[in-house]
């Protein structure tokens, strides 16, 4: 007998990594399901909720919602973090070729108040 089993927990989904597993811990418990992460390890993880959660879990995780997003502004989401100067602070950031070298060169950022150059991670 499984520690699942044991447990009367149900596995809905597993995922290669936990902070997939994570997410969709969140995305159930948003759905009013109790949910728990298990082996939550680099070879992977499982999310578990109580058999009678079961078919509405699945059922929630398995529905397309990226249309949600289409609704929220670029401007209303947080920065990414490459895309504050690291001097200033300040988010005009532009990226700063260097054409002279080609295809192999590095990424570069510069600060459009205070002229910082830096390469972003």
């Amino acid at each position: 007998m499984s520690s699942f089993q044991q447990s009367g927990l149900e596995i809905v989904c597993r995922f290669r990594y936990p902070h997939e597993a994570e997410l969709a811990r969140l995305a159930l418990e948003a759905e009013g399901i109790s949910a728990w992460v298990f082996d939550a390890t680099k070879g992977g993880a499982k999310v578990a909720v109580a058999p009678a959660d079961a078919p509405r879990a699945r059922t929630a995780l398995a529905e397309d919602r990226s249309h949600l997003l289409a609704d929220i502004p670029e401007q209303s989401l947080p920065a990414h973090p490459d895309e504050h100067c690291p001097l200033c602070g300040s988010e005009e950031v532009q990226a700063a070729s260097r054409p002279w070298l080609g295809i192999f060169g590095r990424r570069r950022a510069r600060c459009g108040v205070c002229a910082h150059r830096w390469t972003p991670r």
